[in-house]
This record gives C-alpha cells, sequence and structure tokens, in this order.
C-alpha cells in the first residue's frame, strides 16, 4: 500500500502501466482458480460419495474462513503491506487446495471441511488485498479501473471454466486439476505481485484504532462504511444470485434444455464483463452515485423482466440488462471505500464482508422462498436489493480532498469522477 504523507506520490507512467498490468493478472488468476473448484464439484461430491446437502453444508462451513478473515485482513494488509497480504493468502489457499485432494483420497469429509475453512480465508486475504492494490493503481492511473480489474476476475472465471471442463472430459481427476490449478494460479501470481504493488511498504496501523479487533471494531462504527456495506450487500446479492438460478428457473418455467438454461446466464455473464470492460467512460460521464443508480435501476427492471414476462424468448433481453446493473455496483463501493489510502484495506475488508454475507445467505433465501412460490417470483426479492441501490446511491460521496487535480502533481489526476 502506497504510504500517505499528506501530499501524493508521483509515479512514473511505465510504473503505472506495469501496477494496471499486475493487478489485472491478480484478478484473471483469481477467477481462474475459482472456477477450476466450482468445475469440479461433482466430482469432489462423487469422490466422497456424499450428497448434494452435505457438500453444500461442508461449503457453508467453509465460508467461516472467510468471514473470519475480513475482520483481519484489514489490520494485517496494513502490518505486513498488500504483497505480502497477497502473497500469504496465495500460499494458503494452495496449501489448502492440497488438503482439499487429500480429502478425496482418504474420503474423509471433517478434512475437506477444514480445508474449505483455509481455501476460503486465504482467498479472502488476497481478495482484499488484491482490491486495496488495486485502489492504489486507480488513484495513480487517475482514472476509473476498478470495474477491469473485476471484469478480469469474470474473464478468469470464463476461462477457467472451459478448462475445468476439458480437463474433466479428458478424464483427469479432481484432485490433480486441483492442486495443479492452485500451484499455477500462485506460481503466476508470485511473479505479477511486484508489479501489482506500487509501494511495497505497509501503511502502518492509525494510532488509535490497536489490534485486529479494534480496527475492524473502528470500521464497523463508522456510518459511511456501513452505507457502502449495504450497496455492496445488495450488489453482491443481485449478482450472486443470477450464477445459482438464472438457468434453473429457465428450465423450471420454460421446459427447455439446461444447456439453454445456462446460454440465457452466459449472456447475463457477457453483459457483466462488456460494462465492465466499458464502465470507466459510462461512470466518468455519470459519476458515481449517478452510476450507481442508473445500476441499481437496470438491475430491478432486468429482474421485474425476467420475473414476470411470460415467453421465454424475452429471458435473454432481460437477463442481459440484470447483467448491465448488475455490473459496476461491488468494484463502485469498492473503489469509494478506498479513497482514504491511510484506512484503505480496513475498509475494504469491512466492506467485503458485506459482499460475503450476501453471497453466502441471499440465493439460499432466494431458494428458500420456492417453498412458498414460484422460483422466477422468488427472484423478485432482489429487486428490492436493486431498489436500495437506487436509494442509497446518492449518499455515496465524491472523492476526498487530497486527492482532487488542484491538490496533485503532475499527471497525477484524481482516481474516477465524482458524482
Amino acid at each position: 500500500m502506497t504510504v500517505t504523507t499528506g501530499d501524493p506520490v508521483r509515479y512514473s507512467p511505465a510504473r503505472i502501466a506495469r501496477g494496471r498490468i499486475g493487478t489485472m493478472v491478480q484478478f484473471i488468476a483469481m477467477g481462474m482458480w475459482l472456477a477450476a473448484w466450482l468445475s469440479r464439484l461433482p466430482s469432489v461430491r462423487d469422490g466422497l460419495g456424499i450428497s448434494n446437502a452435505a457438500l453444500a453444508t461442508v461449503i457453508a462451513v467453509g465460508a467461516v474462513g472467510s468471514l473470519a478473515m475480513v475482520a483481519f485482513a484489514g489490520w494485517i494488509i496494513q502490518r505486513i503491506g498488500g504483497g505480502r497480504a497477497i502473497v500469504a493468502g496465495s500460499l494458503l489457499f494452495t496449501v489448502a487446495t492440497m488438503a482439499i485432494s487429500g480429502s478425496i483420497a482418504l474420503g474423509s469429509l471433517p478434512l475437506l471441511a477444514v480445508a474449505q475453512v483455509g481455501v476460503t480465508a486465504g482467498l479472502a486475504l488476497s481478495n482484499i488485498a488484491m482490491n486495496a492494490e488495486g485502489a492504489v493503481v486507480e488513484r495513480a492511473a487517475g482514472k476509473t479501473l476498478m470495474p477491469q480489474f473485476h471484469a478480469g476476475f469474470s474473464i478468469g472465471l470464463a476461462l477457467g471454466l472451459l478448462v475445468g471442463a476439458g480437463v474433466s472430459h479428458l478424464g483427469v481427476s479432481a484432485s490433480v486439476h486441483l492442486v495443479v490449478s492452485a500451484v499455477v494460479v500462485t506460481a503466476v501470481r508470485l511473479s505479477f505481485v511486484r508489479w501489482a504493488v506500487l509501494d511495497p511498504n505497509p501503511v502502518g496501523v492509525d494510532a488509535g484504532l490497536g489490534g485486529p479487533f479494534g480496527t475492524a471494531r473502528h470500521e464497523y462504527r463508522d456510518r459511511y462504511v456501513l452505507l457502502l456495506g449495504a450497496i455492496a450487500f445488495a450488489g453482491s446479492a443481485v449478482e450472486m444470485s443470477a450464477s445459482q438460478w438464472i438457468a434453473i428457473s429457465m428450465v423450471d418455467s420454460f421446459a427447455v434444455t439446461e444447456s439453454v438454461g445456462d446460454l440465457v446466464y452466459w449472456l447475463f455473464v457477457i453483459a457483466m464483463v462488456t460494462v465492465r470492460l466499458a464502465g470507466a467512460p459510462i461512470i466518468g460521464r455519470l459519476g458515481r452515485s449517478r452510476a450507481l443508480a442508473a445500476a441499481g435501476g437496470a438491475s430491478a427492471l432486468g429482474l421485474v423482466a425476467f420475473a414476470l414476462l411470460p415467453w421465454a424468448w424475452a429471458m435473454p433481453a432481460a437477463a442481459v440488462l440484470w447483467g448491465i446493473g448488475a455490473a459496476l455496483v461491488v468494484p463502485l463501493v469498492t473503489s469509494a471505500a478506498a479513497d482514504d489510502p491511510r484506512r484503505a484495506a480496513a475498509t475494504v475488508a469491512a466492506v467485503a464482508s458485506f459482499s460475503t454475507i450476501a453471497q453466502l445467505l441471499v440465493p439460499q433465501a432466494v431458494g428458500a422462498l420456492t417453498h412458498l412460490i414460484d422460483l422466477r417470483l422468488a427472484l423478485l426479492a432482489l429487486a428490492a436489493c436493486s431498489i436500495t441501490i437506487v436509494a442509497l446511491a446518492g449518499r455515496v460521496h465524491r472523492l476526498p480532498a487530497p486527492a482532487r487535480a488542484t491538490d496533485a502533481p503532475a499527471g497525477l489526476a484524481p482516481a474516477a469522477s465524482a458524482s
């Protein structure tokens, strides 16, 4: 993380360009590893001889690692620096992935659960660190980059799913695939971590924040952090529920094949990636608040159309509109959370905890509603999240005064257009 001494730090264009490349590599690699895990879940289940319910329980238990880490991550990053945190998180989830491989070989469900805790903790630490470092690169570049970094994650996810499908078709075991993926991804991330981190020196913990619990407690008492967290919760709920329910709802509601349902979900993903790659001019024209409000409005319209229109041919367009709206919310609030370099790691960690909770709870809550109503109607609950984004968007701040162009040395402009 960059040390803030009162004046913005000046970086050469070549150094900033390397920072952009290095950060993008971190996001793409993260997406590819997660795709390796997701693509082999059926093989993991069958290798252990467990039911879908048991596998879901293990995954939920494993999420404890992620939730625990977000309470410590900000303090850790401030103590050791973002680069070292990326390294530590990457090594942790690599070792834990090897334990997952061992659990499959031994047929041990408890070992899988413990390994999952390690994987999610490692992913959470490196994820928060790379977002915090991405915000440093964004500020130094003087332009909006966070949506592009998050698009890199989606691209890595798509590529990883293709690789997973291929190696599964070739008969490669899940154990070998997961370990090789973790080792390769970690090797790539470690090779580019020096590029991604503009300043390797840790920020140091602000006086008065104390240890990890003190740091976390300080952030969760900040009303602005809670505001950003609420928007992140809503945005993650809208985004992550799509991956779980779009294809299934297509099959259930319109009696189409699974492949058609998957295609509709892929259109959602393509819409998200496209908007994230083109996010800078959108945010530059609208500003943060209006961009968030537009995103919430688009996802609300897409969700209502997807839930209520009776025609199968209309669902692809509804899914695309849903994806367009879901694309920018999390990157925008992550960027906003990192406005103050002194607190960026802790604030990003706090906001990320809201995203994590949404990812764990909301898709399952939508599923629970299907005991009472049709799945597509249950998805209307997500429209409430989209409306929440619209309602709260106007309270998201402009960039802080130290980041204004008038305060910056030559070549260092604001990180993003403010609303």
